[in-house]
């Protein structure tokens, strides 16, 4: 019979006397990918044996934002009013079409001329393709743009038409790590990690803002960096080591521990 405490479940199996411990963890991650959930008491395990740890379940939803605060600003500049001018865009997942037509829009309030910037790709070589009309500009050579995902270099665009420098990239994210603080075990590429060692991933590969449920048919077993503990730390983080925060959304999950 499992007890339960507040999400967590001491499960004591009979027959071999193994222990087993059962985390129910739900909440919503801050702006850097963390997840703390504190446990109304110490989980104390027996020293000197293994201990082992997986990811049993997981859902959330797909909101992997590739425009953020950080890339959401499109600088151009208007013959009209021979000045500057500056368009935010909300976050959100945008494929070209969206991020033109949100453009469009915004020169629109703005009273400019129609079309006089137009952003399309190309289906023959994936290249982003951006056509002025006389005077405009765009100024890729300033922060906080979109260019990484349209494949341009940092530059003045004045030309009237401009081709990107690379292939568009608008999925920049292609897995979502789990670290957890713990675990030891699987690592990735990268200087440090953000909170512990890589718990699970999972492929970015649903619709924006479509559910996802995680429950592996086999579990991926990591070992237990503790004997005792209140409190589990998760982190979620992208494979260009940004955090994921699921835009405030709701994440559940359940963890196991077993004994070896």
């Amino acid at each position: 019979m499992a007890q339960n405490l507040d999400g967590l479940k001491s499960i004591d199996n009979a027959l071999n006397k193994k222990e087993i411990v059962s985390i129910e963890v739900v909440g919503k991650c801050d702006s850097n990918g963390c997840l703390r959930y504190p446990l109304t008491r110490y989980v104390e395990l027996t020293e000197g044996v293994d201990h082992r740890i997986a990811l049993v379940s997981l859902t959330a939803s797909s909101f992997f934002p590739n425009l953020t605060e950080k890339n959401n600003k499109f600088y151009y500049y208007s013959p009209k009013t021979k000045s500057e001018q500056t368009i935010t865009l909300q976050s959100g997942a945008y494929e070209i079409k969206h991020y033109n037509e949100e453009i469009q829009n915004g020169m629109a309030a703005k009273n400019e001329e129609k079309e006089a910037i137009v952003i399309s790709l190309s289906d023959a070589s994936a290249r982003t393709r951006i056509l002025l009309k006389d005077g405009y500009k765009v100024y890729f050579n300033k922060e906080n743009t979109w260019r990484d995902c349209l494949g341009f270099d940092a530059q003045e665009l004045d030309k009237a038409s401009n081709i990107s420098d690379r292939i568009a990239d608008v999925l920049p994210i292609q897995n979502i790590y789990v670290a957890c603080n713990l675990c030891n075990g699987s690592v990735v590429g990268r200087d440090t990690l953000r909170n512990g060692q890589i718990l699970y991933s999972f492929p970015n590969a649903k619709r924006f803002g479509v559910s996802i449920v995680e429950r592996p048919s086999v579990l991926s077993e990591r070992e237990l960096g503790v004997k005792s503990f209140n409190e589990v730390s998760l982190q979620f983080f992208s494979d260009d080591n940004e955090p994921i925060d699921f835009m405030g959304h709701q994440v559940t999950m359940e963890l196991r521990i077993t004994q070896v």
